[in-house]
C-alpha cells in the first residue's frame, strides 16, 4: 500500500511539474527566438573590436596561447614560425574559409613537409584521414564561434571540417574572425535553439577552453592526454 501511495504522488508531482515547465520549442515563440539570433548575430558584427579585448584575457587564463594579428601575410608567419618551433613535418588543416585563404600547400609548397586537407568530403578513406590526423604534428581549423566569456572556441560539423584535425594532434591552431565571437555561452545555446528549430542542428558542437585536461590518475592535473595539449587561438582583424 506504501509503495503503490509513493508512486501516486510521485506521478502527480511529475504531473504538476510538467504543466508549469515551459515548452522551449513553442511554436509560438520560434520568431521570437530567430529574431533574439538575429540580434546576437549583428552585435557579433558590431562589437567584435570589444569582443576582441575579452576574450584575448579569458582565453589567456584558460591557457589558450593568443594572438592578433591584423592581415594574411600576419596570420601565415606566425604559422610558420610555429610550424619550425615545433619542428612540425605533417600538418592537417580543414578547408573552411579562414583556413582556406592561407594557401598553405603554395606557402610551404618547397618544403619537406607534408599538408593534407582533412574535410568531411575528402576523396580519401576515413581510415586514412584518420591515421593523417593521428600522425599530425599540427592541426589548423577555423571555428564556428567563439565566446568571449568563457575563452572558448566552438567547432560543429560541416562538410569543411574535420572532427580530428582540432582533436587528434598535439597542437591545434583555431583562426576566430572577426564577427565570429559571442558574448557569452547562453548566446550560443540560443543560437543552437534556433537551428533547432529551423532543422540545421549540428551533428556535434566541440567546445574547446584551452588545452585538453585529466586529473583522471590519482587526481594529478595532466595536459594533453585526451587531446591536444597546446593551443593557438588567433584573433584576424
Amino acid at each position: 500500500m506504501h509503495r503503490e501511495s509513493f508512486f501516486e504522488n510521485l506521478r502527480q508531482s511529475l504531473e504538476k511539474g510538467r504543466s508549469k515547465s515551459p515548452n522551449l520549442w513553442n511554436p509560438d515563440s520560434e520568431q521570437e527566438t530567430r529574431d533574439q539570433v538575429q540580434v546576437i548575430l549583428d552585435s557579433s558584427e558590431t562589437l567584435w573590436e570589444e569582443r576582441y579585448e575579452t576574450i584575448i584575457e579569458t582565453a589567456r587564463k584558460a591557457g589558450w596561447n593568443v594572438a592578433r594579428v591584423v592581415t594574411l601575410e600576419d596570420l601565415i608567419e606566425y604559422i610558420e614560425c610555429l610550424v619550425q618551433e615545433k619542428q612540425a613535418t605533417k600538418v592537417v588543416f580543414t578547408s573552411q574559409t579562414a583556413v582556406r585563404e592561407l594557401g598553405l600547400d603554395k606557402v610551404f609548397g618547397q618544403s619537406q613537409i607534408e599538408f593534407t586537407e582533412i574535410n568531411d568530403s575528402s576523396n580519401i578513406s576515413a581510415v586514412d584521414l584518420r591515421a593523417k590526423a593521428i600522425q599530425a604534428d599540427i592541426g589548423i581549423t577555423g571555428v564556428e564561434f567563439a565566446v568571449a566569456e568563457t575563452g572558448t572556441c566552438v567547432l560543429t560539423a560541416g562538410s569543411d571540417t574535420g572532427r580530428l584535425v582540432g582533436l587528434a594532434p598535439p597542437v591545434h591552431v583555431a583562426i576566430v574572425t572577426k564577427g565570429q565571437v559571442l558574448d557569452s555561452l547562453d548566446d550560443l545555446f540560443k543560437i543552437r535553439k534556433s537551428q533547432k528549430i529551423d532543422g540545421n542542428f549540428p551533428a556535434y558542437s566541440n567546445l574547446i577552453s584551452g588545452p585538453s585536461r585529466s586529473a583522471d590518475i590519482e587526481y594529478t592535473l595532466v595536459t594533453g592526454v585526451h587531446g591536444p595539449g597546446e593551443v593557438h587561438m588567433i584573433l584576424v582583424g
